[in-house]
């Protein structure tokens, strides 16, 4: 029997475009080139909701090119990936996200479900660049990680507690 690949959101589907026409263009302007591989990692990483690790990538990327590649592979599509700035790093998970936008963000991630959203604050940005700017630090990352837990998990955490309190009666 043939199992036909589960759909892919549209929402999903148009953001793996943005995301790869926008890496397509930064490699067009400085003369680089996206390879399949890199592609594919993009692809994957873009259609993601959790931040990805290298190995789980690596287990990813033989399902969706059905060939096995080495952990130094897959390390060096990311170097690539987050030198063009399509991806970032999220480091203290050692894992990676989709990079939407240019920008100083900031990355609210889910201790329970290993969601993560990332969002856009210019104010908070200038704010960090003005105080650096006065250190006389130079930025080499701009990312801020929020670790918490989403509303979806606190309000599952509700609802169990509030069962339980009434399987104790």
């Amino acid at each position: 029997m043939v199992r036909s690949p589960p759909s892919t959101p549209p929402e999903t589907t148009a953001q793996v475009d943005r995301a790869l026409q926008a890496a397509q263009k930064v490699c067009e302007q400085k003369g680089l080139r996206l390879t399949p591989l890199r592609t594919a990692v993009l692809r994957i990483i873009a259609r993601s909701t959790r931040p990805l690790g290298a190995y789980a990538l690596l287990v990813l990327l033989q399902d969706e090119v059905g060939r096995k590649h080495t952990p130094p592979t897959i390390y060096r599509a990311l170097d690539f990936l987050l030198e063009i700035g399509s991806i970032l790093r999220v480091e203290s998970r050692n894992a990676y996200i989709l990079r939407d936008r240019p920008g100083s963000p900031v990355l609210f991630l889910c201790d329970t479900c290993d969601s993560s959203v990332a969002v856009e604050n210019p104010g908070l940005a200038e704010l960090i660049e003005s105080n650096a700017a006065t250190l006389k630090f130079h930025i080499a990352r701009p990312v801020i990680e929020c670790s918490g837990t989403c509303d979806r998990c606190a309000e599952a955490t509700a609802d169990a507690a509030i069962r339980g309190h009434s399987d104790e009666r």
